[in-house]
């Protein structure tokens, strides 16, 4: 099956409102990063993949009535993405669940996707080489991000943005929390 055009529609406008929100108050980097990120939607073309799921993937219909049509989009999408568990969580996907949207799209990006974490649920501290920009689409969580050792509440909407070899993680917090990553080059 191929991934639909109503998820290369639905990343386009979730990129759309990460540069939007990019806009307000971020640095020329981060800014660069999103602009990166919109071209590569721009272009982006459906793959075939084969739909599968986990169980922290049910915590998306507790959003299914939500009047922010990103997340609604995103609900009734669900069943056609290839959803896996997290190898950073260690949960087997009971409580997060990823899908890897390279799998889904041809884009010229290192990587992109969406997570969504269970009610109560962290995300582990790690780094990776490629540069970061995150994309909050719903929940609140104490993130630790963009080079600090600290945490700090990040709220729906909010854009995050690491550089190569940040560490960064996701404290547990009360509702369900999905969001959006783009991986850069090292050329943003």
């Amino acid at each position: 099956m191929y991934a639909t055009d109503p998820l290369v529609t639905w990343y386009r406008s979730v990129i759309t409102v990460m540069n939007r929100e990019a806009e307000r108050g971020h640095g020329a980097q981060v800014q660069r990063r999103c602009w990166a990120a919109a071209a590569a939607s721009a272009s982006a073309i459906p793959r075939e993949v084969e739909p599968s799921t986990v169980p922290a993937v049910s915590h998306l219909q507790t959003l299914a009535n939500s009047d922010h049509a990103l997340l609604a989009t995103l609900v009734e999408l669900a069943d056609q993405l290839p959803w896996a568990a997290s190898d950073r969580a260690g949960d087997g996907g009971t409580d997060v669940a990823l899908v890897d949207l390279f799998a889904c799209l041809e884009m010229d990006l290192a990587g992109a996707g969406i997570m969504v974490l269970a009610p109560g649920v962290g995300y582990p501290e790690h780094q990776h080489l490629p540069a970061e920009v995150y994309l909050v689409l719903h929940g609140s969580r104490r993130w630790r991000f963009g080079g600090s050792d600290r945490y700090v509440k990040v709220d729906q909407g909010q854009v995050l943005s690491n550089s190569s070899n940040d560490i960064h993680g996701i404290e547990p917090g009360d509702d369900v929390m999905v969001a959006l990553w783009v991986l850069m080059d090292d050329r943003y």
